[in-house]
Protein backbone atom coordinates (compact mmCIF):
# COMPACT_ATOMS: atom_id res chain seq x y z
CA UNK A 1 0.00 0.00 0.00
CA UNK A 2 1.11 3.96 -0.68
CA UNK A 3 2.26 5.83 2.22
CA UNK A 4 0.11 8.88 2.17
CA UNK A 5 2.18 12.08 2.76
CA UNK A 6 2.95 15.66 2.06
CA UNK A 7 5.30 18.19 1.40
CA UNK A 8 4.32 21.43 2.23
CA UNK A 9 6.13 24.24 0.74
CA UNK A 10 6.56 27.82 2.32
CA UNK A 11 6.38 31.33 0.71
CA UNK A 12 7.21 34.54 2.31
CA UNK A 13 5.03 37.43 1.75
CA UNK A 14 6.43 38.59 -1.70
CA UNK A 15 5.42 34.92 -2.88
CA UNK A 16 8.94 33.63 -2.78
CA UNK A 17 9.82 30.14 -1.72
CA UNK A 18 10.77 29.79 1.56
CA UNK A 19 11.75 26.02 2.69
CA UNK A 20 9.75 22.29 2.14
CA UNK A 21 8.30 20.44 5.38
CA UNK A 22 6.90 17.54 5.40
CA UNK A 23 4.08 15.75 7.13
CA UNK A 24 0.96 13.03 7.05
CA UNK A 25 2.80 9.53 7.67
CA UNK A 26 -0.03 7.15 7.73
CA UNK A 27 1.02 3.08 7.72
CA UNK A 28 -0.79 0.17 5.78
CA UNK A 29 -3.45 -0.08 8.43
CA UNK A 30 -4.61 3.31 7.69
CA UNK A 31 -3.62 4.23 11.35
CA UNK A 32 -0.73 7.44 11.70
CA UNK A 33 2.59 5.66 11.62
CA UNK A 34 4.38 5.45 15.08
CA UNK A 35 6.90 7.90 13.17
CA UNK A 36 4.13 10.11 11.67
CA UNK A 37 5.18 13.31 10.94
CA UNK A 38 2.57 16.42 12.17
CA UNK A 39 1.40 18.92 10.02
CA UNK A 40 3.40 21.84 10.43
CA UNK A 41 1.91 25.03 12.04
CA UNK A 42 4.15 27.90 10.38
CA UNK A 43 8.15 28.30 9.36
CA UNK A 44 9.18 31.55 10.28
CA UNK A 45 8.32 34.19 7.45
CA UNK A 46 6.29 31.72 6.08
CA UNK A 47 2.41 33.51 4.92
CA UNK A 48 1.21 31.03 2.31
CA UNK A 49 1.66 27.49 1.83
CA UNK A 50 1.14 24.61 -0.80
CA UNK A 51 0.66 21.14 0.07
CA UNK A 52 1.80 18.53 -2.58
CA UNK A 53 1.11 14.95 -2.59
CA UNK A 54 3.99 12.19 -2.41
CA UNK A 55 2.28 9.75 -5.52
CA UNK A 56 4.02 6.97 -4.04
CA UNK A 57 6.97 6.66 -6.52
CA UNK A 58 11.03 6.97 -6.16
CA UNK A 59 12.98 8.64 -8.64
CA UNK A 60 16.28 6.25 -9.98
CA UNK A 61 18.54 8.04 -7.17
CA UNK A 62 15.93 7.23 -4.33
CA UNK A 63 14.31 10.88 -4.16
CA UNK A 64 10.49 10.64 -3.09
CA UNK A 65 8.63 12.37 -5.85
CA UNK A 66 5.54 15.02 -5.65
CA UNK A 67 2.56 16.24 -7.38
CA UNK A 68 4.53 19.61 -8.72
CA UNK A 69 7.54 17.67 -9.27
CA UNK A 70 9.20 18.34 -12.51
CA UNK A 71 10.75 15.10 -14.17
CA UNK A 72 13.07 13.66 -16.97
CA UNK A 73 11.79 10.65 -17.98
CA UNK A 74 11.83 8.22 -20.66
CA UNK A 75 8.59 6.74 -22.68
CA UNK A 76 8.07 2.71 -22.92
CA UNK A 77 7.60 0.84 -25.90
CA UNK A 78 9.37 3.23 -28.20
CA UNK A 79 12.36 2.58 -29.84
CA UNK A 80 14.73 4.21 -29.18
CA UNK A 81 12.83 5.54 -25.83
CA UNK A 82 12.20 8.96 -26.03
CA UNK A 83 13.12 11.19 -23.28
CA UNK A 84 10.56 13.95 -22.45
CA UNK A 85 10.61 16.48 -18.90
CA UNK A 86 6.90 17.11 -17.65
CA UNK A 87 5.44 18.63 -14.54
CA UNK A 88 3.92 15.18 -12.10
CA UNK A 89 0.12 16.46 -11.94
CA UNK A 90 -2.89 14.33 -10.41
CA UNK A 91 -5.48 14.13 -13.67
CA UNK A 92 -9.00 14.13 -12.34
CA UNK A 93 -10.40 12.91 -15.94
CA UNK A 94 -7.73 9.75 -15.18
CA UNK A 95 -8.20 9.58 -11.41
CA UNK A 96 -4.48 9.61 -11.59
CA UNK A 97 -1.27 10.97 -11.15
CA UNK A 98 0.76 11.75 -14.94
CA UNK A 99 3.39 13.24 -16.46
CA UNK A 100 1.93 15.36 -19.16
CA UNK A 101 -0.37 13.39 -20.90
CA UNK A 102 1.67 10.19 -19.99
CA UNK A 103 0.34 7.78 -17.40
CA UNK A 104 2.98 6.26 -14.96
CA UNK A 105 1.99 3.39 -16.34
CA UNK A 106 3.54 4.37 -19.97
CA UNK A 107 7.30 5.23 -18.61
CA UNK A 108 10.22 3.86 -17.48
CA UNK A 109 10.15 4.40 -13.57
CA UNK A 110 14.49 3.51 -13.92
CA UNK A 111 14.52 6.36 -15.77
CA UNK A 112 12.65 8.75 -13.70
CA UNK A 113 14.82 11.73 -12.60
CA UNK A 114 13.57 14.63 -10.29
CA UNK A 115 14.69 18.27 -11.56
CA UNK A 116 13.13 20.35 -9.62
CA UNK A 117 9.62 21.27 -8.71
CA UNK A 118 6.96 24.15 -9.86
CA UNK A 119 7.65 26.20 -5.70
CA UNK A 120 11.47 26.35 -5.96
CA UNK A 121 12.12 26.18 -10.03
CA UNK A 122 8.97 28.58 -11.47
CA UNK A 123 10.82 29.25 -14.56
CA UNK A 124 10.58 24.57 -15.23
CA UNK A 125 6.78 25.70 -16.00
CA UNK A 126 5.90 26.60 -19.25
Amino acid sequence: MREIKFRRSHFNVKGEFICFSYWGKIDEKREKSTNCFTSPSSIGGSVKTKDDQYIGIEANNGVEIYDGDNVKFQVANSTPPDKFEDTVRYSELNAQFQLGLFSFKMVYTSSLEVIGNIHRNPELIE
